[in-house]
């Protein structure tokens, strides 16, 4: 597949940050996205989701804010989860594609490098953790929800919860229901639904350095397999 120099194609771009409680972290992945952006393009911003983070991590970004104009920030008044977050990390950008990526750090923003190629061709890109830094059950847990989720979308999917860089139009009038964790799944769905031609690269995954991981807890499993069964029945 020809893969065209990805700064030709790229007319303006969002990295959008979902975060909570990620004092250690946020100040670098924040400026770690400018200079990525920085690089390719002169239209592009930063979004941040703060979903009522309880540490110092408003504050460091109300610091960085004076001295990055480009960068956007919203908070929650109190913790909503990630349904709601993840809808305004692909509903606040602005520009013509997005990325996200955690703020935790786990995925570099320079990691957007490996996805850029496949935006000729592709809506949806999936960045695939190959090397995923988290425990057995974990992974298992993904390995089991990524085959439901392939099942449903009749596509092959190996990492449908990870990073994305969209086209963001394709999104555009989508209306999500989930606010638990198959927002990830729902989003994918949806695309597919759309005639959105998704892909997964392969990415780099590093071990959390702060923060707290919630995706093996199980009130947000049964919540995630609720979600699946009301989306079957819709």
């Amino acid at each position: 597949m020809s893969r065209p120099d990805p700064i030709t194609t790229m007319k303006s771009i969002s990295i959008s940050i979902p975060a909570y409680n990620e004092e250690g972290a946020i100040a670098r992945v924040v400026g770690d996205s400018f200079k990525v952006l920085s690089a390719l393009t002169d239209d592009y911003e930063v979004v941040v989701i703060d979903d009522g983070s309880t540490d110092s991590t408003a504050k460091i970004l109300r610091e960085l804010s004076a001295h990055q104009p480009g960068l956007r920030i919203y908070r929650h008044d109190k913790n909503m989860g990630i349904g709601p977050t993840l809808k305004d990390v692909v509903s606040r950008p602005t520009k013509e594609w997005v990325f996200f990526i955690p703020g935790d750090g786990q995925i570099p923003a320079a990691e957007i490098h490996k996805l850029l190629p496949w935006t000729a061709n592709y809506d949806y890109i999936i960045g695939r953790r190959i090397a995923r830094k988290d425990n057995a059950v974990r992974r298992m847990n993904a390995w089991i929800y990524n085959m439901v989720i392939s099942f449903m979308g009749l596509k092959r999917v190996f990492d449908v919860d990870s990073v994305v860089l969209f086209r963001r139009e394709i999104l555009k009038n989508i209306r999500f229901k989930s606010r638990g964790a198959f927002i990830h799944a729902e989003i994918f769905l949806s695309v597919l639904k759309g005639g959105g031609k998704t892909v997964e690269v392969s990415i780099e995954h590093l071990p959390r350095t702060g923060g707290g991981a919630t995706g093996n807890k199980i009130a947000v499993v049964l919540k995630a397999a609720a979600d699946i069964i009301l989306y079957l029945l819709s």
